[in-house]
């Protein structure tokens, strides 16, 4: 469901400000500033996700902003100078309208305290799970399998010919739905007029690390490559991502056995 800028109004409450969908807008913009009617659906990743009744018997989804990584662990959800909710609004707004499945967007909340930007991002709830839980749900469905990761090779090729790169590209941000594939959580992504083949090659190696530290088999990679058009990596740039993901074991404390 793709929207345009007239599709939304910009509300305030006190020092917080939100973006809504007019469709719904009260219900929605109750969810964003107070979290009326928000139940817990999981903490993982850059967010906690609790889901709102939003209309005609679905669901809306509120995820708090939070930061990754090292950064994660010290900023936790604030964001220096800049308003990074807005922004990863945005983006979501122009992928929608590039053509890229994904959850349709209902509104975003953002708050400046001192130096740092706070916020959280609400879209549509889709029924389905990601693409690692469904991998393992479907594990002894080999032909299914198979067919799913070259779609997603699919859609991922499809969201590079379109000018997109994914920030974060891994098995927790490719939703399996009734109706279709999805990429979710586009902070950090970036849009443009095409993507170089280097960028590319990142985002392939960035998921299947994914895969391989969830243990999943080295042929789901091949069939989701073939997907996306069979062309491997640089083989200095996979070269370099081995060692990455080496030292990040060295690390973590993980071994072989665990990634």
């Amino acid at each position: 469901m793709s929207a345009t800028e007239d599709d939304f109004i910009e509300l305030r409450r006190g020092n917080m400000y939100a973006r809504v969908r007019r469709d719904e807008a009260d219900v929605v913009a109750a969810a964003l500033f107070h979290e009326d009617g928000c139940q817990p659906v999981a903490a993982v990743g850059r967010g906690n996700m609790t889901r709102f009744p939003w209309k005609n018997g679905r669901y809306g989804m509120l995820r708090v902003c939070r930061r990754g990584g090292l950064l994660g662990h010290v900023l936790d959800a604030g964001f220096l100078l800049r308003n990074r909710p807005r922004e990863e609004f945005r983006i979501h707004r122009q992928i929608l309208a590039r053509g890229v499945p994904a959850p349709a967007l209902l509104g975003v909340r953002w708050q400046r305290r001192g130096l740092f930007y706070y916020g959280a991002l609400a879209t549509e709830l889709m029924p389905g799970c990601d693409l690692d839980a469904w991998l393992r749900a479907n594990e002894d469905d080999a032909g299914r399998t198979q067919a799913l990761l070259r779609d997603c090779g699919a859609l991922i090729r499809l969201m590079h010919d379109k000018g997109i790169y994914h920030a974060d590209l891994q098995v927790k941000n490719i939703f399996v739905s009734e109706d279709g594939l999805f990429l979710l959580d586009f902070d950090g992504a970036r849009t443009g007029d095409s993507v170089r083949p280097v960028a590319r090659a990142r985002n392939l190696l960035r998921l299947r690390r994914s895969l391989e530290k969830r243990g999943h088999p080295a042929e789901h990679w091949r069939h989701l490559l073939h997907g996306y058009g069979g062309k491997a990596p640089p083989r200095w740039l996979d070269a370099a991502y081995r060692v990455k993901a080496l030292v990040s074991d060295m690390i973590q404390g993980r071994n072989a056995s665990e990634a």
